[in-house]
């Protein structure tokens, strides 16, 4: 029998990640959740589940930071089952003439790099129980068609698309899984950099005529890290609020 029990989350102090501790913190023994900037909400939380909840602050945007989050997770000789990414940079809307490369590299480094260096040490432990679970933060970006000005932050969420599926692929016969969720725009203060009007005019194209709030979303990394996923990899689950 397989512990099921030590939980990675990046962008732990995001809603979304606050959400989703309260939500399965009984389902670990032990639950990392890397911030980069600390918030009352996200200690009420520590307090609340003590040793239970560990809090890593580390800027992903930096190597020697992601390298010392790894370090500190290996060093509690605790094997990491499930690992949820959340973490991403706030987009602004800026057209693609006036985009500054450097932004780019900004996106790619918190949403990619920094799960690509994660995922490089912590899964051979993962490969030696023959078990694990990796779920990606996507986004309705992905689609057909994007949303305009946001080039930064697409092109950083389709390279994370590609790393997941060929990590799906590659780890298929370690009983390990790779999972996306891509959800519409959900009403989180990740949203606070777009203009109101965007935000609004979301919400009246949508089916509820209202953004996603948290709580249509947590569920569904709830049931991405439950054993009724086990045969689920590959994936890209969408949440969408529109047809």
């Amino acid at each position: 029998m397989i512990n099921k029990n030590v939980l990675l989350i990046t962008g732990a102090s995001s809603d979304v990640g606050m959400a989703l501790i309260k939500r399965v913190a009984e389902n670990y023994s032990l639950i990392f959740a890397q911030y980069r900037n600390l918030n009352n909400s996200l200690c009420e939380i520590k307090k609340q589940y003590e040793d239970k909840v560990v809090l890593i602050q580390a800027d992903l945007s930096k190597e020697k930071d992601i390298n010392q989050m790894i370090d500190q997770i290996q060093q509690a000789d605790s094997t990491v089952d499930h690992i949820v990414h959340l973490a991403a940079m706030k987009t602004d809307p800026i057209q693609f003439r006036k985009e500054k490369w450097n932004a780019v590299e900004s996106h790619i480094s918190i949403s990619v790099k920094s799960i690509y260096l994660i995922l490089q040490a912590l899964l051979p432990g993962m490969v030696r129980q023959g078990y694990g679970k990796v779920i990606f933060m996507l986004s309705s970006v992905i689609e057909k068609f994007p949303p305009k000005f946001q080039s930064s932050y697409i092109m950083s969420k389709h390279a994370l698309f590609g790393l997941m599926q060929s990590l799906a692929v590659e780890y298929i016969d370690y009983g390990i899984t790779f999972n996306g969720i891509s959800p519409d725009m959900i009403e989180t203060k990740f949203l606070s950099n777009l203009p109101h009007w965007l935000a609004e005019q979301k919400a009246q194209a949508s089916m509820l005529k209202r953004n996603l709030i948290v709580d249509d979303v947590v569920p569904t990394f709830e049931y991405f890290l439950s054993d009724g996923t086990d045969a689920i990899t590959g994936q890209n689950f969408e949440i969408r609020n529109k047809l």
